[in-house]
């Protein structure tokens, strides 16, 4: 399955769904300065993520690996 590095570096296992991937992520999707880092766009069939600004290491890695 393509998105098990996804759940991972989410630090869920295999079995997680997307919900909840982006519910552990959730803390990390807000910026110092209460603004977003991450947008979802929840339009399409399979939602897309969008960098808002520059992204710390980590959530370069969650979104490489969201996007593959």
């Amino acid at each position: 399955n393509a998105i098990v590095p996804f759940k991972e570096l989410c630090g869920l296992s295999a079995v997680a769904n997307l919900k909840q991937c982006i519910l552990a992520l959730s803390p990390r999707l807000i910026g110092p300065d209460s603004s977003p880092v991450l947008l979802f766009n929840l339009k399409d069939q399979y939602p897309t993520v969008e960098a808002q600004g520059l992204l710390p290491e980590v959530l370069k890695k969650v979104v490489t690996a969201y996007e593959m």
